[in-house]
This record gives C-alpha cells, sequence and structure tokens, in this order.
C-alpha cells in the first residue's frame, strides 16, 4: 500500500462532517497515522484522539488542553507565560 494524502475541509466548517470523512477514509484505506497540518486540525484531532486510537490509527498529538495554545492566540501567551517561554507579545 501507498501513502495518500486527503485534503480535508476546514476543521471549524463542519467539524461533524470531518468526522464523518475521517471515519469513511479509515474504512476505506486503513491508515496508521493521520498527521493534522493545520492549528485547528491539531485540537480537533486532540479531541478525538481516543477514538482514533480505538479504530487503530494514531495521530502525533497531545491532550486537549495541551494543543489550546497551538489554536489560540491568548492561550499562547497565558501558556507561554506561564511557563517561563518567550513568546511575541500582540494586540
Amino acid at each position: 500500500a501507498g501513502e495518500r494524502v486527503v485534503v480535508a475541509p476546514p476543521t471549524a466548517k463542519d467539524p461533524e462532517g470531518l468526522w464523518d470523512l475521517l471515519r469513511t477514509i479509515i474504512e476505506q484505506e486503513h491508515p496508521k497515522l493521520i498527521i493534522p497540518c493545520r492549528d485547528d486540525d491539531v485540537q480537533y484531532l486532540a479531541a478525538r484522539r481516543d477514538a482514533l486510537q480505538a479504530l487503530g490509527v494514531g495521530v502525533p498529538v497531545g491532550s486537549v488542553q495541551g494543543a489550546a495554545p497551538i489554536a489560540d492566540k491568548w492561550h499562547s501567551a497565558q501558556f507561554s507565560q506561564a511557563y517561563g517561554l518567550p513568546f511575541a507579545p500582540s494586540a
């Protein structure tokens, strides 16, 4: 089996439709790994990590709480301040 890339619709646009798409792809293609490529995808996949792992699919994401700083500048600033990490402040 070769590698295949599927470009999914934006996560925020239709989260349930995306979940249906992922399940269909998993049933048809039996992927071993789903890689998030957009910031929103990291948090989306983190929220479904256990369900995906139960289907036999790995996802290189942590917890939803750990993914929050990736998808939101405010969370990123709070996370960075809490752990003494440098960051570029913005409005």
